[in-house]
């Protein structure tokens, strides 16, 4: 499989001949892929980017039923701050319309007639290389906004539940992918689904709960390790058969899994001093994404989203695990209390029924 990026172009321009030409020009590019899209005029531009948004718009200032302020004007209604970068073509001498223009949001204006391949290929290589740039920063800031938001989640509810469930929602959201899924073990080493985001028509596996011997013997320890897994395709990555037919069970195509590592400190102690304490990892569950309609090439951006967030959901789950161990103390200490205060009190009344007896008796002895 190439490496190559592939880019979609919208040019709109009512002139067949100029179209030809700026597509026989993009095509001699050997660096990229261009899927080319055409129309002729400002409404069937918008019909089409309402279909595929394009990651570039090359348009002519002058077209039949509009021109570029009037394009860009709707184009800012529809699509508000999307990266995507529009180019007015303009005509030899309207250098002040093309001011304009980029005053209103385009990202650049062409001349016609100083146009040629080499041109409209640097060109066309330069803009794109700033769009992914700036879609690079802008997607790293959406993945910190996203670990700050469940990071803030977690400092501030003690429920570990919701917690879970708003992460698998979010992280799915943000991959635009068809599942994502909290797998927790259970002493024996079996498992449950303990928070779901699934998208229909796909298999719901929420408190699905299952023993996955194949899993135990071949994957356990690896994840115990910090072991991530990743998977563009299940058919064709090296998978034990038992595991590969459990993940086509679930309808899985590709999947990326984030082992969910809990701190566990063993502190040795001798008789002259104590040692510098461990750190050892308990294995609590899994963080996973599933793709189910398609091969996916996992980008490493979202592997390393999916790490900092497995981080951050074990702090969750200890901190939830203990408030609920603190709970269960406190409890037992008010059970003790209430059973030391209803001793004291059964007590008391036994000493007061007895003090009320001879009270009576000495009353009867008197009379």
């Amino acid at each position: 499989m190439s490496d190559k990026p592939t880019y979609t172009i919208l040019i709109v321009d009512d002139s067949p001949e100029d179209r030809e030409s700026f597509c026989r020009y993009l095509y001699e590019e050997k660096g990229c892929y261009y899927q080319i899209l055409e129309a002729e005029l400002v409404s069937e531009a918008l019909e089409i980017c309402d279909r595929t948004l394009p990651d570039l718009i090359v348009l002519d200032y002058i077209l039949p039923d509009d021109n570029g302020f009037g394009f860009l004007q709707e184009w800012h209604k529809r699509y508000g701050n999307r990266l995507v970068p529009v180019i007015i073509l303009t005509g030899q001498g309207n250098e002040t319309i093309a001011v304009e223009v980029i005053k209103s949001g385009a990202q650049d204006y062409w001349v016609k007639g100083k146009l040629s391949s080499f041109v409209v290929r640097q060109k066309t290589q330069s803009v794109l290389q700033q769009l992914s740039l700036k879609r690079q920063i802008a997607r790293q800031q959406e993945q910190q906004n996203l670990v700050n938001s469940i990071s803030l989640r977690i400092r501030e509810s003690l429920r570990l539940e919701q917690v879970l469930q708003r992460t698998v929602e979010e992280v799915r959201e943000f991959l635009q992918t068809d599942r994502v899924l909290i797998y927790k073990f259970l002493p024996d080493f079996s498992g449950i689904m303990v928070a779901e985001s699934v998208l229909p028509p796909y298999r719901v596996c929420l408190d699905l709960q299952f023993e996955d011997v194949c899993f135990q013997e071949n994957y356990l320890q690896p994840y115990r390790q910090g072991r991530v897994f990743v998977a563009s395709d299940i058919d064709i990555i090296d998978l034990t058969e038992c595991h590969r037919e459990m993940l086509k069970d679930f309808q899985v195509r590709a999947n990326l899994v984030v082992p969910l590592l809990l701190n566990n400190y063993n502190i040795s102690q001798t008789s002259s001093s104590i040692s510098k304490p461990k750190t050892e990892y308990d294995l609590w569950g899994l963080l996973i994404a599933h793709q189910c309609d398609r091969p996916r090439q996992w980008q490493d951006d979202e592997i390393n989203l999916l790490q900092q967030l497995g981080l951050q959901l074990a702090i969750a789950i200890q901190q939830a695990e203990m408030y609920e161990r603190v709970e269960t103390e406190l409890y037992k200490h008010i059970d003790a209390e209430l059973l030391e205060r209803q001793r004291v009190a059964a007590e008391f009344r036994a000493l007061v029924e007895n003090a009320t007896d001879i009270i009576y008796r000495i009353d009867l002895e008197m009379r």
